[in-house]
């Protein structure tokens, strides 16, 4: 038994020291590895990382109340513990008075909506040299007419995911009357790169919906889109570009429907400074993601990343866009986000940018939690504001 007691003891202080690293990584981003990785865990769940900090501090206080033996240890255990839920606490309580400003009642622990009725549907919208590239329509099977259309764009860094991902955004959406469209398209790689054809590949998917999006009752003229990092890089861009001109028709000739209001989180809002990003543990991952959605640098062809860079297409019909980003992120750089905003504002082009403190990419990745549904209650504010 005391054996026992010995080793779980042990364990605990180890996890003590791994949750005190992942706490201090939180606040104090500059900390070697863990200031780049501590906050997709403790800010993306909160709902987890708070109460899990109470957990550990309560243990540690009882046993050194309680624990007859090696006293200094529990002592260290409970200051150590401690610590580590004051961080935690002011996490929540920072992500919280930001989002207060935005939504009606920033909620900590998850809150799912139903989504129960929402139908999927597969369908296919063009074909590659890769086969057919399909999208799915998220809808209620109800006899309304005009819903609006959502187009949700994934991410992925141009290399991965699909139009399954983040699957409770487009069913929210549906379940609250909008008709979801989930796009997929050709991922590029090390061999294969797609930056002068993805967004025109996505376009087809754009000009399908005008021309299917009334048999699921969806009025294609009353269009949003959507996406998250890549995904938001392309839907910021495609949204520019169809409504100052330059995409004005899928390769058919069908008119594509121009873009009312578009709501992102954390985009690559500049690829040339998402390839240069610096950080010690991800930096390698962007320049990679970057490297193979364009097969070269931006100083080798610096025209190349001009033209998949959202802020020089700003024009007075651009629409208005809505932007969520982690001030900490570590893989896609905000100040870029920063600049676009600015940008936008400067143009007279209506833009909402609103920063999680100590937030990282994918900072409302657990669906139903605080991140997810400030995303979703301020895209639906958003795209309210602008029909």
């Amino acid at each position: 038994m005391e054996k026992f007691l010995k080793i779980t003891g042990i364990l605990f202080t180890v996890l003590v020291v791994i949750m005190m690293l992942f706490a201090a990584g939180t606040v104090i981003p500059a900390i070697p590895v863990f200031g780049s990785v501590a906050n997709f865990v403790t800010v993306a769940f909160q709902h987890i990382w708070l109460p899990l900090s109470a957990a550990v501090f309560v243990i540690a206080l009882l046993t050194a109340i309680f624990g007859k033996k090696h006293r200094a240890k529990h002592i260290t255990d409970t200051v150590i513990s401690f610590l580590t839920l004051i961080s935690a606490a002011v996490t929540v309580l920072s992500m919280t008075s930001t989002l207060k400003r935005y939504v009606d009642r920033p909620n900590l622990f998850p809150k799912k909506q139903d989504v129960s009725q929402v139908v999927t549907d597969t369908k296919i919208y063009t074909v590659s040299d890769t086969g057919n590239v399909e999208l799915n329509v998220y809808h209620l099977s109800d006899d309304k007419k005009n819903k609006p259309v959502m187009i949700f764009i994934h991410g992925g860094g141009w290399v991965f995911g699909s139009k399954e991902d983040h699957e409770y955004y487009s069913k929210v959406f549906a379940e609250n009357g909008y008709v979801t469209f989930s796009v997929d398209y050709d991922i590029s790689s090390k061999t294969r790169h797609l930056a002068k054809t993805t967004e025109k590949q996505i376009l087809e998917a754009f000009a399908w919906v005008r021309k299917h999006a009334a048999e699921y009752g969806a009025d294609a003229e009353d269009l949003y889109v959507t996406g998250g990092s890549a995904g938001g890089n392309l839907a910021i861009e495609i949204a520019f570009k169809i409504n100052s001109g330059i995409y004005s028709t899928s390769s058919d000739g069908t008119r594509v429907p121009k873009v009312k209001a578009v709501s992102v989180t954390f985009p690559v809002a500049d690829p040339a400074d998402f390839y240069r990003n610096d950080d010690m543990i991800l930096g390698g991952v962007a320049r990679n993601m970057a490297y193979s959605y364009t097969g070269c640098s931006p100083e080798e062809d610096p025209e190349l990343y001009r033209s998949i860079t959202p802020v020089n297409f700003i024009t007075k019909d651009a629409p208005a866009v809505n932007m969520l980003v982690g001030r900490e992120d570590s893989l896609v750089p905000p100040k870029a986000a920063y600049e676009l905003a600015d940008a936008m504002g400067k143009a007279g082009v209506d833009c909402q940018l609103i920063i999680i403190p100590f937030g990282n990419h994918m900072f409302e990745m657990a669906d139903g939690g605080m991140g997810c549904n400030a995303y979703l209650e301020t895209s639906f504010k958003w795209f309210e504001a602008h029909r």
